[in-house]
């Protein structure tokens, strides 16, 4: 097949940490199948075409030379990463059979982030979202509608409560969609087996730049931890950057246990990361599927979490992960642990044979792939 896969935010050379989902699709697929990626970004100050593992990517800045390439190349199929509304009509004219992978953000309404808009300072961003938001809802709508008359377009959602938060927010029904999650390269992030020892060993690695992410409940815990005996045995490792890291941290920075990395780390460093942690703390207020939690139990740490959106698809409480409320439970999970280091090994187990079952990369493309065949036949 020649596949066209749209990706506004590709990595490349200048943004090497972008959408490192796609890319780790977009390798599997060409194995098999012809693949260019395309995507569209106003905001650039010009044009970005360049060939990354052997793929050639083409970001544009105006939507006629995005609309252009997708047209000259002639695809078989379109594979479709966070579509955006300007582009939607030229989507549903260009008549082609059509994947659309939705992934929460370019499909929920506004009020899903409101935690995010918490002082009066924040309206100035607020209101630009709202606008956007609408218009994008907008187009996200019209293009279910006609999907629903047209067996060409399938829409793919990374969680069973995704599908359903869009279907309640756009106020539409959508009837043909798969739910397929984003991969979880499972050799990328192996599995060595955790000593007892990690389990003091515990890591928060995440966006500081919106409250959703509950970077604030992990900072809780670990004020809670400092009041118990044990706590100098503990070890905690933060690394995130983002407006709200300072204002976080300054809390903790004070523990010498408390070691503060304030940058973003590339995928292909977490791996390494992980290998020296057993515990990984990403509470949250909104996930559609909770990536990095799924990475960090491919790599075998044990996940304390929130039971929100499509988390609890993927992890099962007090099996490979704990789901807690506030971070009083999240620092009685980690105590448990430190007084239990056989079910730490148990759960550490479990989280690895979790991923394997459930979203393994080679498992979701593969799933991927059928599914671009038959929305062929």
């Amino acid at each position: 097949m020649r596949v066209i896969v749209i990706s506004s935010d590709y990595p490349r050379p200048d943004l090497i940490y972008g959408d490192t989902f796609v890319q780790a699709r977009v390798r599997l697929y060409k194995l098999h199948h012809e693949v260019i990626v395309v995507g569209y970004k106003p905001e650039l100050d010009g044009d970005r075409e360049f060939v990354l593992e052997d793929v050639s990517v083409f970001i544009y800045k105006k939507i006629k030379d995005f609309c252009t390439k997708i047209t000259d190349y002639n695809p078989d199929i379109i594979a479709a990463h966070l579509v955006h509304y300007s582009y939607i009509p030229f989507l549903i004219g260009i008549n082609k059979p059509l994947v659309v992978f939705v992934h929460g953000f370019e499909a929920m309404s506004w009020t899903r982030r409101l935690m995010n808009y918490t002082h009066f300072g924040d309206l100035p961003y607020l209101l630009p979202f709202v606008v956007y938001n609408r218009r994008q809802k907008a187009g996200m709508k019209k293009l279910i509608k006609y999907a629903n008359t047209n067996s060409d377009i399938c829409f793919v959602f990374v969680s069973s409560w995704l599908k359903v938060a869009t279907e309640s927010d756009l106020g539409i029904e959508i009837r043909n969609s798969r739910i397929i999650p984003n991969g979880i390269d499972t050799r990328v992030f192996s599995y060595v087996k955790k000593s007892e020892n990690l389990r003091k060993r515990i890591l928060v690695l995440r966006s500081f730049r919106a409250r959703n992410y509950a970077n604030d409940l992990a900072m809780e815990a670990i004020i809670s931890l400092s009041k118990k005996t044990f706590f100098p045995e503990l070890e905690f490792t933060i690394y995130g950057e983002g407006h709200l890291y300072s204002m976080l941290t300054n809390k903790i920075k004070h523990f010498p246990n408390v070691i503060l990395n304030n940058y973003f780390v590339l995928n292909h460093d977490i791996p390494a990361i992980h290998i020296q942690h057993g515990i990984f703390l990403c509470p949250s207020r909104l996930d559609t599927q909770g990536v990095s939690m799924c990475e960090a139990m491919a790599s075998g740490l044990i996940p304390i979490t929130s039971p929100i959106g499509g988390i609890p698809e993927y992890s099962e409480d007090s099996l490979d992960s704990f789901h807690v409320k506030g971070a009083e439970e999240i620092a009685s999970r980690i105590e448990y642990l430190f007084y239990n280091p056989e079910n730490f090994l148990e759960m550490s187990q479990n989280a690895r044979l979790s991923v394997e079952r459930k979203c393994s990369l080679r498992q979701t493309t593969n799933t991927e792939m059928e599914l671009f065949e038959s929305v062929l036949k």
